[in-house]
């Protein structure tokens, strides 16, 4: 069974385990097919994706072409321009530091909210190496199935699913997720996350989000969790340096 068709058949049954808790699941009319809604992605919007990779890949050149730079006038001991090349780096590196860490709580905001639209066009980005790895699931592989597979997490929410954000409605259940021992990670366009999900108030999983620039844009590209044991302690120990 493919991952995104046993994401299915999760949401059929009475409860559906998705996060390291386990939720009431709204009234089903049954499991449906997905078999037009999941498609392969390797192919799709070829010369888009060439584009994108081109701007990215000049972003990337550019940081390299001033860290080249920086070592060459301070291997020539001219420390002013130095000085300047590395505010520059640091610059720009910051900057992406700051665009990573916002797609990491949109992440997190779309998630508690329910809301695939903003998960869809705003968190994830395109390809067929994104890939998505739920707590006691296989990994999904492709942007469409990862997609799919958190609309299906939304529609087992009783959220909006493909429709938009979620609604106000009472039967509305958003999900209780708090984000929390968040490091992150930036450098030319690859940028990691990892952090902690406190869900449900009981449930503790621990997070690597990886995230690439795609279009001049931070999109994560792969998200997974697994569950933390009772009493268990990181290496090095744990040291929040923001959360969301």
């Amino acid at each position: 069974m493919g991952a995104v068709a046993a994401f299915a058949a999760h949401a059929s049954s009475r409860r559906i385990f998705f996060t390291g808790a386990l939720l009431p699941r709204r009234k089903s009319h049954g499991v449906r097919n997905l078999g037009t809604r999941v498609r392969d992605s390797a192919g799709k919007n070829d010369r888009a994706n060439e584009e994108e990779e081109e701007e990215d890949e000049s972003t990337s050149n550019a940081l390299a072409s001033l860290e080249r730079e920086l070592s060459l006038q301070i291997s020539l001991e001219n420390y002013a321009e130095a000085a300047k090349l590395r505010d520059s780096i640091a610059l720009l590196k910051r900057d992406d530091l700051v665009a990573v860490e916002t797609c990491n709580s949109l992440f997190y905001d779309a998630f508690r909210r329910g809301d695939f639209t903003l998960m869809h066009s705003k968190v994830w980005g395109s390809g067929a190496h994104v890939r998505c790895t739920h707590p006691g699931m296989p990994t999904v592989l492709g942007d469409e199935n990862v997609k799919e597979s958190w609309r299906i997490v939304f529609e087992s929410m009783g959220g909006a699913g493909g429709s938009g954000s979620a609604s106000s409605s009472t039967s509305q259940q958003k999900m209780d997720v708090k984000c929390k021992s968040v490091q992150a990670y930036a450098n030319g366009n690859l940028g990691i996350v990892t952090c902690e999900e406190v869900v449900m108030r009981a449930s503790t999983l621990t997070c690597t989000n990886v995230f690439e620039k795609q279009g001049g844009e931070w999109r994560m590209i792969q998200h997974h969790a697994s569950a933390v044991f009772p009493g268990s302690v990181a290496a090095g120990g744990s040291s929040a340096s923001s959360s969301s």
